[in-house]
């Protein structure tokens, strides 16, 4: 999913101190959309918005580099925000 949604990993990790990835981590395992997931990853190509089934939707968009939907940078500054 991160990397259908641009996200860079290494950039997500250091988010929180480990802390926001760590979470979006947890949320994924113990999420119950997974065949939602899973039907959404096998059916779509290229980056694509997180889907909003997703708990992880927000880290995702947050933690882009680059956004691939709107032109322009889109802040990382938001994934500490989301370590609750």
């Amino acid at each position: 999913m991160m990397e259908r949604t641009g996200v860079e990993p290494v950039e997500a990790v250091r988010k929180a101190g480990g802390m926001a990835m760590a979470q979006a981590r947890n949320t994924c395992l113990d999420c119950l959309s997974h065949r939602e997931c899973r039907n959404w990853l096998q059916n779509t190509e290229g980056l694509q918005f997180p889907p909003d089934f997703c708990p992880n939707a927000d880290f995702f968009h947050a933690c882009v580099r680059r956004s691939p939907w709107a032109e322009g940078e889109v802040s990382n500054d938001g994934c500490d925000d989301l370590v609750r």
